[in-house]
């Protein structure tokens, strides 16, 4: 993605609102359009037919859960960049993240500053 060009699409996918909400208006606050989903079932439609540069996923949803919905996405060509946002234990996590191949894991709780760090090189930008 050249950010001089374009605005990045980022798809939220979490099953609690008001996680939902906070970070919607911090990467909206940064520059990014931001989509929502609200468990895996519909982050995986919406990934399909968006095509988001990066999808910003929670691992613990309703329906399917993040691990098997970033396994899926990365399947998809062009494979939009993925990262994984998380209560786990970081051992569970990298563990699993490895597996699935994420672009990046945060762990919750996150500041600011480490959410949009993760995105941008996810994104390949220096941020």
């Amino acid at each position: 993605m050249n950010s001089a060009t374009r605005i990045a699409k980022v798809l939220i996918v979490d099953d609690e609102p008001d996680t939902l909400d906070v970070v919607q208006e911090m990467l909206e606050g940064n520059g990014f359009e931001v989509f929502r989903a609200v468990d895996g079932d519909q982050g995986l439609e919406m990934a399909y037919r968006l095509k988001p540069d990066l999808v910003l996923l929670d691992v613990m949803m309703p329906q399917q859960d993040g691990w098997l919905v970033c396994a899926k996405l990365k399947l998809v060509r062009p494979a939009p960049k993925i990262v994984i946002f998380t209560v786990l234990t970081h051992g569970e996590a990298d563990r699993f993240s490895e597996f699935v191949h994420a672009d990046d894991i945060v762990h919750k709780p996150f500041t600011r500053e480490q959410l949009l760090a993760a995105i941008h090189r996810a994104l390949g930008n220096t941020g």
